[in-house]
């Protein structure tokens, strides 16, 4: 009997099952060309699917460096996609020779798998720069800014826009990219699905993912994957890791690695990093260490302004942990996020520590606490700085702190004997005038910030975006510093002995009336 029929019968039937799974799962054939997806590769290959079955048009996926999103964008979804759609791809990267290299790894994945992908490489068509499949698919790429006219498509992917820090802060380079975006790519992408995949590293707050999302957010869907985690709806789903920890450690040149990344205070942030699997604590560590620049962009995919409206980032001058001086006066001024506004808005409340030297510099304090936080948790946060950091003062804004947070805080206070006067600011309704006061200092040279702390890049984005950021949390603490300091400085002016005038004279009555109006003040803050 001859059984080589029912055998390759079986053999037929197994290889088109297997064709079969694979078409309708990317994750497979990642499998199957030997990858094993990490949890963040299955978030992009989620979106990636779904950009397939048009459930998404527009997709802008952020990661860190070495985090093998092109692997999956550029390697192993453009045969995957012919496999389900068979129409044209347009690949394009600031790299001619990077996204060639991915094309000749598509080109090679789909020469040797096509039995399972049921579809070849046209025999008229195979150089690396445009390929076509026997199914009529077709792939073509380019460096972005290069002449692409004539080359339509169904799917456009843009791997790396921007390769370096010198054309991210080129005006000319962005505007020309830009440009090229509207006249060149945009108009090529108008087959089939339409869809277009941007895969960035971000390098600049106005490059093309920063265009793109300031003057049109609501077309793009966005998957952005930090290396450490930020706030609550962080995408990995991984805990949010308090802001406050003290960072000083990573500005000690003393400390070894080993040190540092033993250090308990650093510990639960190091261990949040993505991918553990590669990223490994010595990586984490260099990331910490990264210049703010660094880490913001290409790490946290959070890229920092380069030049504020109303803050300036030579404002900002930095010290390290040993210029930091040992006998400073103390203050404190928080921020913090009470209304169902601001809880929905993603607000943070923030605890901000400075000291004031004998030369009237301020220094702000490494250890900023600045989180999504209860009440309960705020409160404590505040009862352990004020045992730990003793300020003469602490100031916050009249509405959130002493209406909603004050009268537990007293509480607590006066069962743990802890204590500290605490002074409401009122600030203007206008966040320009309310900033003016902690902007002259900043302007004159007499603040001094901790660029070593890992928090430090997201307040000065913050702080170059003010006041049109989405969040002001830093900001705001930050004003009150000013206004604070601004309310005991005239104090200490209006301390001088008053000029005495006679009984029912002019002068005289000038001070009755000043002072009965300050009274109906200060009844009508109370209420």
């Amino acid at each position: 009997m001859n059984i080589l029929p029912d055998k390759r019968r079986r053999q037929a039937a197994s290889l088109a099952l297997r064709r079969e799974e694979i078409q309708g799962s990317l994750a497979l054939w990642a499998k199957h060309i030997g990858f094993t997806p990490a949890p963040h590769h299955a978030k992009i290959i989620e979106a990636l699917e779904a950009v397939v079955d048009r459930q998404i048009q527009n997709l802008i996926v952020c990661c860190p460096p070495g985090s093998a999103k092109s692997t999956y964008i550029s390697r192993l979804f453009p045969p995957w996609y012919l496999l389900r759609q068979g129409r044209k791809i347009l690949a394009c990267s600031y790299s001619f020779d990077l996204i060639q290299g991915w094309s000749r790894q598509c080109r090679n994945d789909i020469e040797a798998e096509k039995r399972t992908l049921n579809y070849g490489l046209a025999a008229d068509q195979k150089s690396v720069k445009a390929w076509a499949t026997t199914k009529g698919g077709l792939y073509f790429c380019a460096g972005t800014g290069a002449g692409i006219a004539g080359h339509r498509a169904s799917l456009g992917v843009i791997d790396d826009p921007i390769g370096a820090e010198d054309e991210a802060d080129s005006l000319t380079y962005r505007d020309k990219l830009w440009a090229w975006w509207w006249n060149d790519f945009l108009p090529r992408i108008t087959e089939g699905e339409k869809a277009k995949v941007i895969i960035a590293n971000r390098r600049h707050e106005d490059d093309l993912v920063g265009r793109l999302l300031t003057k049109e957010p609501k077309k793009w869907h966005t998957l952005i994957i930090p290396f450490f985690p930020v706030g609550e709806d962080d995408v990995m789903g991984r805990k949010p890791v308090s802001l406050s920890v003290d960072t000083s450690i990573l500005g000690d040149p003393s400390k070894t690695e080993e040190e540092i990344t033993q250090d308990p205070a650093l510990r639960p942030l190091i261990e949040s990093r993505l991918w553990p699997e590669y990223y490994d604590e010595g990586k984490a560590v260099e990331v910490l260490q990264s210049p703010p620049r660094t880490r913001a962009g290409l790490y946290q995919q959070a890229p920092a302004a380069e030049e504020g409206n109303f803050f300036r980032k030579e404002m900002f001058l930095p010290y390290t942990v040993d210029q930091l001086p040992k006998d400073l006066n103390i203050y404190v001024a928080s921020d913090h996020a009470v209304s169902e506004e601001q809880v929905q808005n993603g607000d943070l409340s923030c605890l901000l520590p400075v000291g004031v030297d004998t030369e009237g510099v301020i220094w702000v304090l490494p250890d900023v606490w600045w989180k999504k936080a209860e009440t309960t948790e705020v409160v404590s946060g505040m009862l352990d700085l004020i045992k730990r950091r003793k300020p003469i003062i602490w100031w916050g804004e009249s509405e959130n702190i002493f209406k909603s947070i004050y009268p537990f805080l007293r509480q607590r206070m006066v069962e743990q004997s802890i204590f500290c006067h605490i002074e409401k600011v009122v600030p203007s309704k206008r966040k320009l005038t309310r900033a003016q006061a902690i902007q002259g200092r900043c302007s004159m040279g007499r603040v001094r910030v901790p660029t070593f702390t890992h928090w430090w890049n997201l307040a000065e984005a913050e702080l170059l975006m003010f006041p049109n950021g989405k969040h002001d949390d830093f900001c705001d603490a930050f004003a009150y510093i000013g206004l604070g300091l601004d309310k005991m400085a005239n104090q200490v002016r209006q301390a001088k002995p008053a000029k005495r005038h006679g009984h029912m004279t002019l002068g005289w009555l000038k001070d009755v009336t000043a002072r009965v109006a300050k009274d109906k003040q200060l009844q009508t803050d109370d209420v």
